[in-house]
């Protein structure tokens, strides 16, 4: 879908861990057909003594519906076989303009500070 969305002309953009983004992952895979694709930086975003942080945001922003409305996008829902076959996920969507607007700015800070460019 994300690949069909590009295809149309929709600007198409995705932050994930680096440990995800591995020989033929999906993030790898849109990556290879022209998806902006960045890796969050564990490195960077390291604030704790102990451990290093994960990016565990999962939201998508969509400009425009059907119905020329954004739309938000979130929840626990990972995008895996398990979360959509097995697992006990939620998901919400919202169309709030302010509360959409603090997501954008969210992923705006989130790669401008924390992601590196995969190889």
């Amino acid at each position: 879908e994300l690949l069909e969305a590009k295809q149309r002309g929709i600007e198409v953009q995705m932050i994930c861990d680096p440990w995800t983004y591995k020989d033929k992952s999906v993030a790898q895979y849109l990556k290879e057909h022209g998806i902006s694709v960045s890796l969050f930086d564990p490195e960077k975003g390291a604030k704790y003594k102990k451990g290093k942080p994960i990016m565990h945001n999962k939201f998508a922003i969509f400009e425009r519906n059907t119905e020329q409305k954004p739309l938000l996008w979130t929840g626990s829902f990972n995008f895996t076989y398990a979360a959509t076959n097995k697992n006990k996920e939620n998901a919400l969507i919202i169309d709030d303009l302010d509360t959409i607007h603090f997501f954008e700015k969210e992923f705006d800070e989130i790669k401008a500070k924390y992601t590196v460019q995969p190889k």
